[in-house]
């Protein structure tokens, strides 16, 4: 499941460890994602893709068991208005279905912001882009990895 997998290349590429969390059926929510993986919920990280007027694109992550509050995101970028990508549009507009977004496969045009909460935590589990498999990694290496390719991140409040 993971030797062909784009985000597993670039962790062994830039020599990041980082552990595979699989599961063996399809789930909907982070909850019932987690209890698969034998894993915390508040371990996993949650993307929410957002976008503003000019339809410049967002990408909102805090911990599994929080929420993203589009006002902190539009105020930290400074926008007008920030609104949810609508669920059915998320997979055209990024490339990856609902529940398999992660920071690292995205475009760089895609800004990119942390909860800062999230840094308590010493490591995170982000979707592979795949939907039965999540790989854990350090906080801290997740946010070298992005710098590393190229990704504009911020970290910030967005709960």
């Amino acid at each position: 499941m993971s030797k062909n997998n784009p985000l597993v290349a670039i962790l062994d590429r830039h020599h990041i460890p980082y552990t595979l969390h699989s599961q063996s059926y399809s789930t909907r929510t982070i909850e019932e994602t987690a209890q698969a993986r034998g894993i915390s919920a508040d371990s996993m990280l949650k993307c929410v893709l957002m976008r503003d007027l000019d339809d410049q694109l967002y990408l909102a992550c805090t911990r599994g068991t929080k929420r993203v509050i589009p006002q902190a995101v539009r105020s930290h970028f400074d926008c007008r208005r920030v609104t949810c990508v609508a669920p059915t549009d998320v997979e055209s507009r990024c490339g990856y279905a609902l529940g398999t977004v992660n920071p690292v496969l995205l475009p760089t045009s895609v800004f990119r912001v942390f909860d800062h909460h999230i840094a308590l935590t010493e490591s995170i589990t982000i979707s592979s882009g795949n939907p039965l498999l999540g790989i854990g990694i350090k906080y801290a290496d997740l946010i070298e990895l992005c710098r590393l390719l190229g990704h504009p991140v911020q970290v910030s409040s967005v709960r």
